[in-house]
């Protein structure tokens, strides 16, 4: 073959090559661009998801974020009460379901204070005792009733405590203590159920420590708002 010959022979060859090339690239560009907006949508779904589960503070939230105003009462001993007639000190902080919540001594009327632990045996036996005491309406009227949930651990049984609370069927408000029991120690709690009546005036009328029926509950609440 000639050279004359090969010229048209190579320059096919070459255009061929060429069109090959090209439509490879098109073909690459085309998929890369599919898996763009896949990705991103992947992308959006995991965060849509991430968003779901935030949204869910009974199962997120474990402690609170509490600030306490005031001066701490003393750790309470039994016997003489140096606390009785102290200003109890204010709470704020969140319930299990992320909102707000505060504890202020001397607005809103008298309050009980109910400090409790989810894996102590004495709180889990206190708390259908309240229930009873509050379907009796037993309850005075003006009483505001609070829970504390303080002492958290998952190393502990009916963990998480909002199920463990839920499950009980506390119907009150409920404070989400923090990591230190600043909550509880603010309010010289040594150990649960820990209950601290405040009257109206905003002083502390009494504490006691330990489960109480329901004749001693009435009985405790009554003689401190006398």
């Amino acid at each position: 073959m000639n050279e004359r010959s090969r010229t048209p022979l190579v320059i096919a060859v070459v255009v061929v090559v060429v069109a090959v090339a090209g439509l490879a690239a098109v073909l690459l560009t085309r998929g890369s661009g599919d898996d763009g907006p896949d990705s991103a949508a992947t992308t959006t779904t995991t965060a849509s998801s991430g968003d779901a589960t935030t949204a869910a503070p009974t199962e997120a939230i474990v402690y609170g974020a509490v600030e306490v105003t005031g001066t701490p009462l003393a750790e309470f001993t039994g016997g003489d009460d140096p606390a009785i007639g102290q200003t109890a000190p204010a709470l704020a902080g969140t319930t299990y379901t992320g909102e707000p919540i505060e504890i202020v001594p001397g607005e809103g009327g008298p309050m009980m204070l109910v400090f409790l632990a989810h894996w102590c045996p004495h709180c889990n036996a206190e708390i259908p005792v309240l229930n009873e005491w509050r379907d009796a309406g037993a309850v005075p009227d003006d009483l505001a009733v609070i829970g504390v949930s303080t002492a958290v651990t998952d190393q502990r049984p009916n963990f998480p405590p909002a199920q463990w609370l839920a499950e009980k069927g506390w119907t009150w408000p409920a404070m989400a203590d923090d990591a230190n029991a600043s909550a509880l120690q603010a309010y010289g709690g040594p150990s649960f159920p820990y209950f601290v009546v405040i009257g109206a005036d905003g002083t502390v009328k009494a504490r006691n420590v330990g489960e109480l029926p329901v004749d001693q509950l009435t009985a405790l609440v009554t003689t401190a708002l006398a």
